[in-house]
């Protein structure tokens, strides 16, 4: 090779290196002014803080139970994470939720309501649920929205409650949460929630006030629950509705569960008979369950206050259609009066814990004058 090859292909080597560090420095500048706002601020990345709600929120089915808790849990983690931070917030996103049903409404409220007092610095920003296609017309209507505004979620999270047109299977719900049990209160609610129909529903009214009391006297015991000055001093939530002439009302705590609370509140002799009854030891939390709903048969000759249950069953029993329906931790219970032919009971357990227990039952009301 000739000397004034090299001197040529050395000139051209250093051209293509100012090129490409040109290249970088365009890059750069780029990527810069994308992270800047026109007023010359920095923008922020909220990207890594976004929580995309699941499609179907939902605790009744195996499908969709699971999701439904990692969403929450995922929520809570950011919120510990950015702990007093005040240049970050946490991003939830309902723009692919279509639908949320009553029991995981009350799970989320429950949650969101102690994530706050137990991080209360945390800033949340909400994308809001598009609006979804409703039968028979198929108009599209804020069902999820008009959902989550209802039921105080917004508030719940620092936002405004807005004032929304909603839809009748949504504006029939009303909330109650409190710490003590609160007779008057259950009183005024169910009479709320009933007072288009002519109907008794002092029937209702006790196992209402055991599931309440429950939560007070057992889910938070003391011996197993871990209170700390941040624990939310609500210690049950109450969702009520009449839809169609159903009454579903749901009951919820965020204590240790039934699992743990029957192994501290029976005697072993207790135990034994639950244990025969079910057939097998108890090794799962629906089977706790299953099992805390024979308490009161079992145990004849003590007072003994438990889930309501026993109550419950009764009711459900009486009535066709009518279903109840408890999960507590990862278990999950539900017995329908299908008639004698079909099997009434499903029981199943989840991966994930909910860290507490729902009880809800749904009944259709008959007419005034023919309840006992």
């Amino acid at each position: 090779m000739k000397l004034w090859e090299k001197e040529v292909n050395a000139h051209k080597l250093k051209r293509a290196l100012k090129r490409f560090t040109r290249g970088l420095s365009k890059s750069a500048a780029k990527k810069t002014q994308s992270s800047m706002t026109r007023s010359g601020k920095r923008k922020k990345n909220t990207k890594k803080d976004k929580i995309v709600a699941p499609n179907i929120m939902d605790l009744y089915t195996t499908k969709y139970h699971d999701r439904m808790v990692e969403f929450v849990v995922e929520v809570e983690k950011r919120s510990r994470e950015i702990g007093v931070s005040t240049n970050r917030k946490v991003h939830i996103c309902f723009r692919n939720t279509t639908t949320i049903t009553a029991a995981a409404g009350i799970w989320l409220l429950a949650k969101i309501e102690s994530i706050k007092v137990m991080f209360p610095h945390v800033k949340y920003i909400v994308s809001r649920p598009l609006p979804v296609r409703i039968a028979p017309s198929h108009e599209k209507k804020p069902v999820v929205d008009s959902v989550l505004n209802r039921i105080g979620f917004y508030e719940a999270v620092g936002l405004k409650t807005r004032n929304m047109q909603e839809i009748a299977n949504v504006k029939c719900w009303e909330v109650l949460r409190g710490e003590e049990v609160m007779s008057s209160a259950v009183g005024r609610l169910l009479e709320s929630v009933t007072e288009k129909l002519n109907v008794d529903y002092s029937g209702l009214y006790r196992p209402l006030i055991e599931a309440m009391a429950n939560s007070v006297e057992h889910a938070y015991r003391s011996d197993l629950y871990k209170k700390t000055k941040l624990s939310n001093t609500n210690k049950w939530w109450c969702f009520a509705a009449l839809l169609e002439n159903r009454l579903t009302v749901l009951i919820c705590d965020l204590g240790v569960g039934i699992p743990n609370t029957l192994k501290k509140t029976q005697p072993s002799s207790i135990m034994r008979k639950l244990i025969e009854y079910i057939g097998k030891n108890l090794s799962s939390d629906s089977d706790y369950i299953r099992a805390s709903l024979q308490v009161k048969k079992t145990r004849t000759k003590l007072a003994y206050r438990g889930k309501g249950g026993t109550d419950l069953q009764s009711i459900i029993e009486n009535v066709e259609g009518s279903r109840l329906s408890i999960m507590s931790n990862k278990g999950n219970y539900r017995f329908t009066n299908k008639g004698i032919k079909k099997k009434p009971e499903i029981c199943w357990d989840g991966s994930q814990s909910i860290s507490g227990t729902i009880v809800e039952w749904s009944i259709t009301l008959p007419p005034l004058g023919t309840q006992e």
